[in-house]
């Protein structure tokens, strides 16, 4: 962990595992040592009893009883059956990699954002909450890391059908979330303004139930590559206000008091229309003076 290599050498860990579980799908026998023994190669803890829960999980059929215990008693482990369950879900419903479904999974599996409605509604995040925890996963100040972010709050509608699929939330609270999750995804948009092409990939996903549909949103993020930086901004910033916020997430997240609650960082250099005036240049104002002894003191 913290080694720039630990992405390269999970995603090839992972990518094993989903071999794993195809074989197990085909009733194929696998060498789970050689596995094993890879990823202890490639930096991974020699400890094998990890390993084993692991592999016991992907033979495993979801769990709800197990799911139960394990919040009464305060501990994690439902969050490693629900992550090889979410796995194992977008590979069945939309044929998607492992080294995909995982991205957006460790996004969200987070104990920071579980549990805030009681045990009841253990699994239902709020806009305010999910708003907290993007803000602080996201680098406000340089957006070092916005492409990543802005797919991954688009994944989150996926994780909402998985857990309105495991029946962790009610259907009406799935409703909830993707309302919230829609509002996320138009701020997402905002913050990308003229570089919103690079997104595109997003459309390639597919639609979950219950998603909502944009027909004319692909064409405003391809509409930003061939035209000028400012007018794509402009563009963005007409279409984003034009998609409406609904109240209750208004009050949720109490907008009326912020303006912008996701700030957009300044992905474009600074650029300045005019060049730096010295002390005895002549003033710009026209006087005949030089600066100092005209405009200088006044500005």
């Amino acid at each position: 962990m913290g080694y720039a290599a630990y992405n390269f050498v999970n995603t090839i860990y992972i990518n094993d595992l989903q071999k794993y579980y195809e074989a197990v799908l085909n009733d194929t026998p696998v060498n789970t040592d050689a596995i094993f023994n890879k990823a202890v190669k490639m930096g991974f803890s020699a400890d094998k009893e990890w390993f084993n829960e692991v592999i016991e999980e992907i033979k495993l059929d979801l769990d709800m009883e197990l799911i139960k215990t394990s919040i009464k008693e305060k501990n994690d482990k439902h969050i490693l059956h629900l992550n090889v369950q979410f796995l194992k879900y977008m590979h069945q419903q939309f044929n998607f990699p492992f080294i995909f479904s995982e991205q957006i999974w460790r996004f969200i599996a987070t104990l920071e954002i579980f549990g805030k409605h009681g045990k009841q509604n253990w699994f239902y995040i709020d806009a305010e909450t999910m708003e907290k925890h993007i803000i602080e996963n996201y680098d406000t100040f340089l957006g070092s890391n916005v492409i990543q972010i802005f797919g991954k709050v688009w994944g989150f509608d996926y994780i909402i059908s998985f857990f309105n699929y495991a029946q962790l939330i009610t259907p009406d609270q799935c409703q909830l979330m993707l309302e919230n999750n829609l509002y996320f995804k138009r701020e997402m948009t905002r913050i990308m303004g003229s570089n919103l092409w690079k997104m595109m990939f997003v459309f390639d996903w597919p639609e979950i139930e219950n998603g909502v549909k944009n027909e004319i949103e692909p064409g405003i993020f391809k509409s930003t590559f061939d035209i000028d930086e400012y007018e794509a901004e402009n563009k963005v910033k007409e279409y984003v206000s034009a998609i409406p916020v609904n109240d209750r997430i208004s009050r949720e997240l109490k907008l009326i008091k912020k303006k912008n609650p996701l700030v957009a960082p300044s992905i474009s250099p600074l650029i300045k229309n005019n060049p730096d005036i010295g002390r005895n240049s002549p003033c710009p104002c026209g006087s005949g003076k030089k600066y100092k002894k005209c405009c200088l003191n006044e500005v």
